[in-house]
């Protein structure tokens, strides 16, 4: 079993580690204070180079999730996807941990950790249930 401390990021500046957890990266535009996840150099919207580099909040609200049944490089089916939509109004299309059948569209999301596999094993993120943001 590998020590996920010792594991590289699967994408460097797009997330990184901290004393709290993972927390994401991304880029607001100075000019029009647009925000990007990943990390650009110019942006987007109005090309202004400009930019600066911000952490994002670990936490949102799931908006649609799926899930799939064919193999990609690094994870084994069935594996749930989706996109969680964060307070600053980005929406992340990441992979989604927990059951599928415990998931639905509107409930509080946090960031958190989870290995890729492969002959490479790497670090990355995924978005879980947060029990501690549910209504009562």
């Amino acid at each position: 079993m590998t020590d996920a401390a010792a594991l590289p990021l699967f994408h460097a500046g797009a997330f990184e580690r901290s004393g709290e957890g993972p927390r994401l990266l991304g880029t607001r535009c100075h000019a029009c204070g647009q925000l990007f996840h990943p990390r650009v150099s110019v942006c987007f919207d109005c090309l202004a180079g400009d930019v600066e580099m911000v952490a994002l909040d670990g936490s949102g609200t799931l908006e649609c999730f799926t899930t799939v049944h064919m193999a990609a490089e690094r994870i084994a089916p069935p594996y749930t996807v989706g996109y969680v939509r964060l307070p600053q109004g980005l929406r992340i299309f990441a992979p989604i941990g927990g059951p599928a059948d415990s998931l639905a569209v509107g409930m509080p999301m946090r960031l958190a950790e989870f290995t890729l596999g492969g002959e490479r094993p790497a670090l990355a993120y995924c978005f879980v249930p947060d029990q501690a943001g549910r209504e009562p």
